[in-house]
């Protein structure tokens, strides 16, 4: 099943989210999404590293301050997203920005080791 996923995935891949949103109680909380994967060339080999480095994303979030605080109270890895600078307070709401663009990611415009998300 893996060759049938390396096969998909060589074949490049794009997905575009334009806008999604999600009322609840709390607010309302708002993304949109980009992934880019180019087409990968016939004498070349497949490899995940290989993935990483020639994908594309981006990621906005958008997060009632409410909302991202019942979260932190069920999950305290949300308060160290917070004390990162992953997801930063605007207003009434926590903002976060993240691309990865030849190997590389960014959060809110700061470099991100991929092994730290």
């Amino acid at each position: 099943q893996a060759d049938v996923l390396e096969q998909f995935l060589a074949n490049g891949l794009e997905v575009e989210l334009d806008r999604l949103e999600i009322s609840t109680p709390q607010g309302k909380l708002s993304s949109d999404f980009e992934f880019k994967l180019p087409k990968t060339g016939s004498g070349d080999a497949f490899s995940w590293p290989g993935l990483l480095i020639k994908m594309k994303a981006a990621l906005n979030v958008e997060i009632p301050g409410t909302m991202l605080q019942m979260a932190a109270m069920m999950q305290p890895e949300v308060q160290g997203a917070i004390d990162k600078g992953y997801l930063q307070l605007d207003g009434d709401s926590y903002r976060m920005n993240m691309q990865l663009e030849n190997g590389l990611a960014k959060i809110n415009g700061e470099p991100v080791s991929l092994g730290n998300l």
